[in-house]
C-alpha cells in the first residue's frame, strides 16, 4: 500500500515540474488552457465512480462531474481570469484560484435553487 501512494506521489510531482518546465516555453494563455483540459480530464475519470455502491463515492463522483462541467463551460473565462489575476504559470497556484473559482460558482448554485 505504503508502495503504491509513493509511486502516485512520484508521478504527480513529475507531472507537476514537467508543466512548470512547459509553461516556461509557451505563453500564459496556452499553459492556463492546457492546464484546464488537464483538471478537465481527471475530473471526468473521476466520474466512473458515480455507479458505485458507496454513497460517499458516489457524491465524490458528482462533485466532479459538476467540477469538469463548470470548468469546459466556463474555460475561456477562466483563462482571462487567471491572466487579469496575474496568477503564477505554476500548477499550485492555477489549481488553487480554479478551485476557489469553482466553490464560488457551486455556492451561488446551492443558494440559487435554495431561493426558488
Amino acid at each position: 500500500m505504503q508502495k503504491t501512494m509513493y509511486q502516485i506521489l512520484v508521478l504527480v510531482l513529475v507531472g507537476f515540474c514537467a508543466t512548470f518546465v512547459w509553461a516556461e516555453n509557451e505563453g500564459p494563455t496556452q499553459f492556463y488552457d492546457d492546464y484546464i483540459q488537464q483538471k478537465i480530464e481527471h475530473s471526468l475519470q473521476k466520474t466512473a465512480l458515480i455507479g458505485s455502491r458507496s454513497a460517499n463515492l458516489r457524491t465524490y463522483a458528482e462533485h466532479h462531474r459538476q467540477k469538469a462541467m463548470y470548468l469546459n463551460k466556463f474555460r475561456s473565462e477562466l483563462v482571462q481570469a487567471l491572466i487579469g489575476n496575474d496568477i503564477r504559470l505554476q500548477p499550485h497556484a492555477v489549481e488553487h484560484f480554479l478551485n476557489q473559482a469553482f466553490m464560488r460558482y457551486h455556492n451561488d448554485q446551492i443558494v440559487t435553487s435554495a431561493s426558488q
